[in-house]
C-alpha cells in the first residue's frame, strides 16, 4: 500500500522533459527533482554512504530523486550507476561531445586485416592449396574480392564457415 502511495505521489512530481540520457536512450526523467520530498538536489556526500546500504534502500534514494528505480538486482551495479548519477546531476554529467561520441558505432574491421596488406594464408582444402591475400579492399581469392575472411571461406568451402577459424587464426571449439 505505501509502495503504491509513492508511486502515485512520484508520478505527480516528475519533470515532463522529454531529453537524451548518458546512453542516448529517450527518457522523461534525466534530472532530479527540485523541491521533492523536502531536498532540492542529492549531496555529493551521500555518495559515501552508499556502501552501507543494500538494494531496497539504494532503491527508494533513486525513487526520491530520479523516478522509477532501474530493474537491477544487483546491489554493486545499482551502487555504482547511483553514485555516477548523483555525481552527474551535482557537476554536470558527460560532454555532449563525449555522449556523442558514445552513440556512435564504430565500424569493426575485419578480422585478418590486421596481419597487413599482402599477407597471404593458405590451407589446403579438399586436396588442394587454397590461398587468400590481405589487400586494401579486403580479401582477395581467385581474382574475386571478399569484404571479410569469412566471406572468402565460405566461397571457397561452398558452405558457411567462419573465415579466421577456417584459415587457422583461431582455435577450433572444443
Amino acid at each position: 500500500m505505501a509502495i503504491s502511495f509513492v508511486s502515485r505521489r512520484c508520478i505527480g512530481n516528475l519533470h515532463k522533459s522529454r531529453t537524451k540520457n548518458c546512453f542516448g536512450e529517450t527518457c522523461w526523467l534525466t534530472r532530479p527533482r527540485v523541491g521533492y520530498g523536502g531536498m532540492s538536489s542529492p549531496d555529493l556526500d551521500i555518495v559515501e554512504t552508499l556502501d552501507n546500504l543494500g538494494l531496497e534502500p539504494l532503491r527508494s534514494i533513486w525513487l526520491e530523486y530520479y523516478g522509477s528505480p532501474p530493474p537491477l538486482r544487483s546491489p554493486e551495479l545499482f551502487r555504482l550507476m547511483l553514485a555516477w548519477r548523483i555525481q552527474a546531476s551535482i557537476e554536470g554529467g558527460l560532454e555532449p561531445s563525449t555522449r556523442k561520441q558514445l552513440t556512435r558505432t564504430p565500424v569493426p574491421k575485419a578480422e585478418g586485416l590486421s596481419l597487413g596488406i599482402g599477407a597471404k594464408l593458405g590451407r589446403i582444402w579438399k586436396g588442394r592449396m587454397v590461398e587468400v591475400e590481405v589487400t586494401e579492399n579486403g580479401f582477395s581469392h581467385d581474382g574475386e574480392i571478399y569484404d571479410s575472411l569469412s566471406a572468402a571461406a565460405t566461397a571457397i568451402a561452398g558452405t558457411r564457415w567462419n573465415g579466421p577459424r577456417f584459415f587457422g587464426l583461431r582455435e577450433p571449439k572444443t
